[in-house]
């Protein structure tokens, strides 16, 4: 027969369960809460905190990849029953900022908006300078992956006016006439580009016009042909084009040395008469009329340089064997014999030698 203890008196239990019941509701006798609860995709800003007493309060913030639901609240507050006021789920997937699209803008309900849940759909208008394409949608919707749908280009550029032919030019058009577009302009051979070489499709006002004004094409002239001594040009003309020619000829007398025309041409958009101008020589003959009928019976004989204007005691060394012959009105030489010499006859300090026929 096993011996007997003793019983414990029933004041030790009573004590026992008495600092239990204590240290389970410690806090609640000092008056504070427990650690915040957890809540769905968010985490408590505890800024390092370990106790948290009565009327204290707990601001969560939402993970990476959520955000805030507008009007829902994120913290919590310490009652004085110590229990955590009680806090809904409030982060939630979403997109970010609707993308900005070059030929639309978001409507001004959602301009300020910063949260786009899944399945969210936000709505544009065309900027200026473009018109709407109604075959198309012109809004966007928050996918599940938390990216923005692909936009369609729901809005067109507006096209600017076609511009007119161009006089004695063409007008280039590379690609199009709409918004941003460029053409350009060119002049026919002969002919000059006054105004811009280009112009741009641009908006203005709210409409697509062509940045510069239509230009001209101007026919290209030459000055009036320039003169030279002894001569004129054949036949006149009130205005000379680019592609033109002159044809000089000389006085009575005289014989054209060198190219008989020149021809209106270019430099620098500018009308320029080429080549070199010709030159009137006079001809290798008797003197003039009023000479020779002075001294029909004598003749003036030359070398390589021409005798003229001499004075007239030089023209009395010369001596004709024959008489000297007119026809048309204009002196004509014999064959000669050899002429008389009264005496040496010098021109500007050089012997002469006769040419004799």
């Amino acid at each position: 027969m096993s011996p007997a203890f003793p019983s414990a008196p029933p004041t030790l239990g009573l004590l026992g369960l008495f600092s239990l019941l204590l240290l389970l509701y410690l806090p609640a006798a000092q008056g504070a809460c427990n650690i915040p609860p957890e809540i769905p995709n968010a985490k408590p800003e505890l800024n390092s905190l370990t106790s948290f007493p009565v009327n204290s309060t707990i601001t969560y913030k939402c993970n990476e990849g959520f955000v805030k639901i507008p009007g829902k609240s994120d913290s919590v507050v310490c009652l004085q029953s110590n229990k955590w006021s009680k806090l809904s789920e409030f982060c939630n997937r979403t997109c970010n900022v609707p993308p900005s699209l070059r030929f639309a803008s978001l409507k001004k309900q959602f301009s300020k908006q910063n949260y786009f849940p899944v399945g969210f759909t936000v709505q544009y208008e065309c900027r200026p300078g473009y018109k709407r394409d109604n075959s198309l949608p012109a809004k966007l919707t928050c996918l599940q992956t938390s990216m923005w749908s692909n936009p369609s280009e729901f809005c067109k550029r507006k096209s600017c006016s076609t511009p007119p032919d161009l006089l004695h030019g063409q007008v280039s058009v590379t690609s199009d006439i709409l918004l941003g577009s460029t053409i350009t302009f060119t002049c026919n051979e002969g002919y000059r580009l006054v105004g811009a070489h280009d112009s741009q499709c641009i908006l203005m006002d709210k409409n697509v016009v062509w940045s510069d004004p239509h230009p001209e094409c101007t026919e290209i002239l030459c000055h009036e042909p320039p003169k030279i001594a002894h001569g004129g040009i054949k036949e006149t003309q009130d205005s000379y084009k680019y592609g033109s020619s002159v044809t000089y000829i000389c006085s009575e007398g005289f014989s054209l040395i060198g190219e008989k025309s020149i021809h209106c041409t270019i430099k620098d958009e500018q009308g320029e008469w080429s080549g070199t101008l010709p030159e009137c020589k006079e001809e290798a003959s008797l003197l003039d009329k009023r000479i020779c009928h002075q001294w029909q019976k004598k003749l003036l004989c030359w070398s390589q340089q021409q005798l003229k204007n001499q004075p007239q005691q030089m023209l009395q060394q010369l001596m004709l064997q024959q008489p000297m012959f007119h026809q048309q009105g204009r002196p004509m030489l014999q064959k000669l014999q050899q002429p008389m010499l009264q005496q040496p006859m010098l021109y500007q300090q050089r012997p002469v030698t006769l040419k004799l026929q």
